[in-house]
């Protein structure tokens, strides 16, 4: 079922690129509310907010390729090219850490989540698939710098619905002590 895009609404695509990745991007999604701005201006809200506060925790492999915003009736890309600031080994490509969003509603509907790759170096990991406390903190932080971005840069983090339902607004993002795998990537 396609994602409906209500007005007023916008879903980012973040695009992350690397040679450990092959063929296979890797790709961050989230929706906003646009109330406040137009689509361009957002998308470089956004993506400014990801080159400034994310990229300088992610891996020196992988790059801020791109990003793409779409509403219901327009298409708006942006690219960055910029590379990540932290050395070392990166873990596996499939391997990426989970942010899961909470709207302060029960149910399922009312929950998200987001995968970002390229945050984990193979020595940030246990056997067990756990991060590392420290790392775990580091990353938390740079996830929530992220955040204060997009609501300074004006703009409030929003669960889209395939049904078409009324967006609904995030109100916390938690970093998941345990790794995630898109087995889209595992392809």
């Amino acid at each position: 079922m396609p994602l409906v895009i209500p007005n007023g609404f916008a879903q980012f695509t973040v695009n992350w690129a690397s040679p450990t990745f092959n063929r296979h991007a890797a790709a961050t999604v989230f929706g906003m509310d646009l109330s406040s701005m137009d689509l361009a201006s957002a998308t470089t809200v956004v993506g400014d907010a990801v080159r400034d506060t994310l990229c300088p925790d992610i891996n020196e492999e992988v790059t801020f390729d791109s990003i793409v915003g779409i509403t219901e009736l327009l298409r708006e890309f942006k690219s960055y090219t910029t590379m990540g600031g932290r050395p070392g080994s990166m873990s596996p490509p499939q391997v990426a850490t989970l942010v899961t969003y909470g709207t302060g509603l029960r149910g399922p509907r009312n929950r998200g989540r987001a995968y970002f790759p390229g945050f984990l170096n193979d020595d940030d990991v246990t056997d067990s698939g756990t991060i590392d406390p420290t790392r775990h903190t580091g990353i938390a932080n740079a996830i929530l710098d992220f955040g204060t971005a997009i609501v300074t840069g004006g703009l409030s983090p929003v669960i889209l619905h395939t049904d078409g339902g009324p967006p609904t607004a995030v109100t916390t993002g938690v970093v998941e002590s345990k790794v995630a795998t898109q087995r889209r990537r595992l392809r």
